[in-house]
């Protein structure tokens, strides 16, 4: 019983070591325990969920002046370093304590949502044209000119090939700083960070005109559909099954993964897409302020005026499901699940940086004031 007592303690050991080391969201992307958030939205599904308890109120650990407005959202790596774009044409790349580390400066707004590769590598579009990789300390490593202004956030996949869109309504794929395919969409301008689902290797995206696209990963066209309705905010998040929801002026649509519509709820028209709780639910925050909590067959749970104005800025939910999001009336708020007022706190200027919230605890965003903010529970 000893000598099987003393051999069984390694293996238990190297055991609980591999499950500490990191976890799957949502079954298709590995998120290290410490602070590695890689991508817009936390996942490939854009889905919007974080495993941990947020704060339950509003105390500024630190704030991080840029000189102009802040539409990117943060993403942070594994040593708890924050990665982020201005529109002082400039990336940045915060310390946990709020300290810079470096600054790349484009000749553009950079409003796009940095993707880290898993060798550190930061991929971000700017306003003049190109897509950068850089290195973890700030170099150069490449950039691709794609013609026009990239305010995607990039997709990742295999073997470094990085997706996004441009405002010309096309999407590429780029390996190593050269093209491996261009698909050209119909009907305006696109800032969709494509949704990508794993399983059935198909990737998302939108245009500002209505067009919904589905894409194989070698860029053939596999359905596409125009809904003639005005898409602000164009990433779309997919369920556990694989249906994927768009946002719009004039409704919030649902398709299933071989595009046949599922519903239409003309009554939530929102400039922000929509996310997803833990049990599976939709949560949104319409153009007059109107938080809804949907079902995902589409039936409407909660309905509750929340806010004085809409929101750019998609809804963050952590392990409890309450959740966190700025809005155009110069507020950043907190909402328990029901959708009842946790927090709210006046910063004088617009909020168009979608949250994020790292395993400590910190939520992180940045404001039209130019300040990245981290906000902890006292």
């Amino acid at each position: 019983m000893r000598r099987i007592y003393i051999y069984a303690w390694p293996l238990l050991f190297l055991s609980l070591l591999s499950s500490t080391r990191s976890y799957p969201v949502n079954s298709i992307q590995w998120v290290d325990l410490f602070e590695t958030i890689s991508t817009f939205r936390n996942n490939w599904r854009r889905t919007g969920q974080m495993p941990h308890p947020g704060p339950t109120g509003f105390h500024v650990a630190w704030a991080f002046q840029t000189s102009k407005n802040i539409f990117s959202s943060p993403v942070i790596d594994s040593a708890g370093r924050i990665y982020f774009g201005s529109q002082d044409d400039a990336v940045y790349c915060l310390d946990a304590a709020g300290k810079l580390v470096w600054k790349f400066q484009t000749r553009g707004d950079v409003d796009s949502t940095p993707t880290l590769g898993t060798d550190g590598t930061v991929y971000i579009g700017s306003d003049d044209d190109y897509l950068y990789a850089l290195t973890p300390d700030g170099k150069l490593r490449w950039r691709f000119n794609s013609g026009n202004d990239i305010r995607s956030s990039p997709l990742l996949l295999s073997g470094n090939i990085v997706v996004f869109t441009n405002f010309s309504g096309q999407v590429f794929a780029v390996q190593n700083g050269q093209q491996l395919w261009k698909v050209d969409l119909q009907g305006g301008w696109s800032n969709a960070a494509p949704s990508y689902d794993e399983g059935r290797k198909v990737l998302y995206v939108t245009t500002s005109g209505g067009t919904v696209a589905a894409l194989s990963v070698t860029g053939a066209i596999l359905w596409q559909t125009n809904l003639y309705v005005r898409i602000q905010t164009g990433t779309v998040p997919l369920d556990r099954d694989g249906n994927l929801y768009v946002a719009t002026q004039n409704g919030l649509f649902s398709f299933t993964p071989q595009a046949k519509r599922r519903f239409l709820l003309s009554q939530v028209q929102s400039s922000m897409m929509p996310s997803f709780n833990h049990d599976n639910e939709l949560v949104i925050v319409d153009r007059n302020g109107t938080f809804w909590r949907i079902s995902a067959a589409g039936d409407i749970l909660t309905s509750r005026k929340v806010a004085q104005a809409e929101s750019y800025a998609a809804v963050l939910v952590d392990a409890s499901n309450n959740l966190y999001f700025g809005s155009r009336d110069d507020h950043f708020y907190a909402l328990r699940p029901d959708g009842s007022q946790l927090f709210k706190h006046n910063l004088g200027k617009d909020v168009d940086s979608s949250p994020v919230l790292s395993p400590r605890g910190t939520l992180y965003f940045g404001a039209d004031t130019g300040q990245m903010y981290a906000i902890e529970t006292r």
